[in-house]
């Protein structure tokens, strides 16, 4: 239609409760919108400031499209994935935010108030609480640790360096192996230096202090871990880019495979090749999330066999495939 014709229907069929400027569009792409008189227009109006997501950009698209495919609406009657997982961002960014506080946002008396917080959060580090830290994380005030650079990106990432490295050594503590400890703090180091957004960083500083303690966990199994959980963990971290088996981990541990699986059954309640393929879909989760690897690449640098292996066994214990695991948290 033309503009007239726009112009004519809407008079006769919809109140006049707008004075409306006489424009009429017919598609737009990113700032701009293009009219039915074939002209270019940057909108600066964004829908009376209500939304101002820009028009047509692909990546927003995809997830509509993708979304509307599977379901629009579902009652709240009912348990919605999509609601739990926004919820939850929600969440984690808040945390996030507390964790990374601008310190010019804090009153004079305020600006370190980070001894005792620090303390509480490396306990549950070291003692490998997750869902303490958790909660911890989602209530804590917000961590002021001073100024320690003049712009606000170079600020945050020194905060982060200075987190990563409370955290490794309260995660070495807590039993993670000492190599393990400081190559996940170098790669959470690069990570972050590559960032350009503090709101980025403070996620990446949420989910890194969240894996640490999750290693620990994982290590941990129980709060007395036998010595045989804690060599098997450690062995498996340690060759977690191999096809880890039970007689690798027995020949290792100068002990028959039949005893280490059932010992094992026995003092942690878990089958040992369950626990094996939990750790590497632990570890492709992290992959998934925080580097640019391919699928491919990520399933091979696991030790499995194929990329159908790898994606089997991830959605066994992940519940969903790798592809619909990275693609959650793009």
């Amino acid at each position: 239609m033309d503009f007239e014709e726009v112009k004519a229907k809407s008079d006769r069929y919809l109140f006049q409760n707008y004075g409306r400027i006489p424009l009429s569009f017919t598609h737009g792409k990113g700032c701009y919108l293009y009219g039915t008189d074939g002209r270019e227009y940057l909108d600066l109006v964004a829908g009376i400031a209500v939304n101002a997501l820009g028009y047509a950009h692909p990546d927003w698209v995809a997830a509509v499209q993708a979304q509307v495919a599977r379901m629009t609406h579902v009652s709240n009657l009912y348990y919605v994935q999509e609601q739990a997982e926004l919820a939850s961002r929600q969440q984690q960014r808040q945390a996030a935010r507390r964790l990374s506080a601008d310190p010019a946002e804090a009153p004079a008396q305020a600006e370190h108030n980070t001894y005792d917080l620090e303390q509480r959060l490396l306990h549950m580090v070291r003692k490998g609480d997750r869902v303490a830290l958790g909660e911890w994380l989602s209530k804590a005030p917000a961590v002021r640790g001073g100024v320690v650079a003049n712009d606000q990106l170079r600020q945050r990432k020194n905060l982060f360096i200075v987190t990563v490295t409370l955290a490794s050594r309260a995660a070495i503590q807590g039993g993670l192996p000492v190599d393990d400890a400081f190559t996940l703090s170098d790669s959470y180091i690069q990570q972050c230096e590559r960032m350009r957004s503090p709101e980025r960083i403070a996620n990446l500083q949420y989910r890194m202090l969240l894996d640490y303690t999750e290693r620990v966990e994982r290590l941990r199994r129980g709060k007395a871990p036998s010595r045989l959980a804690l060599d098997v963990a450690n062995y498996v971290q340690r060759h977690i880019s191999e096809a880890v088996s039970a007689e690798a981990i027995a020949r290792a541990l100068y002990i028959s495979r039949p005893y280490l699986s059932k010992k094992f059954k026995e003092e942690t309640g878990e089958n040992l090749t369950d626990f094996v393929l939990q750790e590497k879909t632990e570890e492709a989760k992290r992959l998934l999330r925080y580097s640019d690897k391919s699928l491919t690449a990520i399933g091979a640098y696991l030790g499995f066999s194929s990329p159908g292996h790898f994606s089997r066994v991830f959605k066994k214990y992940a519940g969903v495939s790798p592809r619909e695991y990275r693609e959650r948290y793009e």
